[in-house]
């Protein structure tokens, strides 16, 4: 049999929503095939919408090494390194999408997120803030500057944090 009809009845799969029996078919096909792009493409963004986004990486970054030009593609295995906490990892993903020649104009997005803290987790300190939760407060904004290091925000809410430890 060859790897269409296999690839089309695990996209049926898709569009009926069985994700599961999608996922056993398309690793299936990996035991024989791999490296294949198409098929570690489609594992990994199953996977990055369905499943914890760790489980993504590996395939993702398969098919990324395939297919380095493919934007889509490595959008999504910047998004599942993001989504694991792994900014490093991000950042370089989004350092080789530039390299790469991407249109700039559509990575802004991607590298502020990557550059800034989350405005949940800046609503998060103000209120460990306003609580007066003084250690909480000091370790989240220490977190914040290890994880966005570049970031003028997360600086600026360690001062402040510190300052405010400091003035009670």
């Amino acid at each position: 049999m060859s790897l269409a009809p296999i690839l089309l009845r695990a996209q049926t799969h898709v569009k009926r929503g069985q994700i599961d029996a999608a996922l056993k078919i398309y690793k299936g096909l990996l035991v024989t095939f791999p490296n294949h792009p198409q098929i570690n493409t489609e594992v990994g963004v199953l996977l990055l919408h369905h499943r914890p986004a760790q489980e993504a990486i590996k395939p993702l970054e398969k098919a990324v090494s395939a297919l380095p030009n493919a934007r889509e593609l490595c959008v999504c295995l910047l998004v599942a390194h993001q989504r694991c906490g792994n900014l490093k990892r991000a950042r370089e993903v989004l350092a080789q999408m530039y390299s790469q020649g991407f249109e700039p104009s559509s990575l802004t997005q991607f590298e502020q997120e990557l550059n800034e803290p989350p405005r949940e987790d800046l609503e998060a300190l103000k209120k460990m803030v306003s609580q007066q939760q003084w250690v909480n407060a000091e370790i989240a904004a220490r977190m914040m500057v290890n994880d966005y290091p570049a970031s003028a925000t997360a600086q600026a809410c360690l001062s402040r944090v510190l300052a405010a430890e400091t003035a009670r």
